[in-house]
């Protein structure tokens, strides 16, 4: 199974990331793998774009009430994030789920994520050192509601971090991690205009667009400059999916 975290304002990159998984993953069609959003703001109306796109989409919902601590805490240090990705853990009666942010574009061929077994894998963060939560293979092992419900504690008992959820997740799973390649979860501040003309990206399975992503109008990080160029493969697949917005 598949799972992400969106809402309204990340569903047009829902909908980029689901082309460019389908088009080079003839396998999830053939196969009928499920697709989970957990979401509370959006609805099936919504999705209208999505499943025509592909149609095995089901958005779970959640209770918010047990994340009132930590909104409390964001509002007290003026922090922005989401740490609805706790909720990843509490998916049931799956041996394993394939976690991809909907800020990522696929570029190739992931059958090594979908046929990946471990108690839970992802990419180390080349800037530092933990483990990205942009993509993330779990198995059956991880997947409790329990630690859902520690991963909320511990989050009360460390306050806002700086990298919010993902420094939670590493400390809770500190040693369990497995490392997979780094080309399933290719940071865009890797990829520098020096490598414009190099081919890397033709190596890249998964292009993750952190910080300003495509679709957003906001001035660009000194982190990512050098990297505007990369944004044309996400709006490749935008411009695919346009079909679909009409009749």
């Amino acid at each position: 199974m598949f799972v992400t975290v969106c809402n309204k304002s990340y569903l047009i990159g829902f909908e980029v990331m689901l082309k460019s998984l389908i088009d080079n993953n003839p396998r999830v069609l053939k196969e009928n793998i499920p697709f989970t959003i957990i979401s509370n703001d959006l609805t099936e109306d919504d999705l209208v774009v999505a499943n025509k796109i592909y149609p095995n989409i089901t958005i779970v919902t959640f209770d918010t009430e047990k994340y009132k601590n930590i909104e409390a805490l964001k509002a007290e240090n003026m922090a922005f994030g989401d740490y609805t990705k706790y909720e990843i853990f509490s998916i049931q009666n799956v041996d394993k789920i394939i976690f991809l942010d909907c800020d990522v574009v696929i570029l190739g061929n992931i059958d090594n994520l979908i046929d990946y077994e471990c108690g839970i894998g992802a990419v180390r963060d080349i800037y530092i050192d933990q483990f990205n939560t942009g993509v993330i293979v779990i198995g059956k092992k991880y997947l409790h509601q329990n630690i859902t419900q520690d991963l909320i504690d511990l989050t009360i008992k460390y306050g806002i971090t700086e990298h919010l959820d993902q420094d939670i997740i590493n400390v809770y799973f500190e040693g369990e991690f497995e490392e997979i390649p780094l080309s399933y979860n290719f940071l865009k501040t890797y990829h520098k205009a020096l490598f414009k003309n190099s081919e890397l990206a033709k190596h890249i399975k998964v292009l993750h667009y952190i910080v300003k992503k495509p679709w957003q109008q906001k001035p660009l990080l000194p982190l990512e400059e050098g990297t505007i160029w990369l944004e044309r493969y996400w709006f490749n697949y935008y411009t695919k999916t346009m079909k679909y917005r009409h009749g």
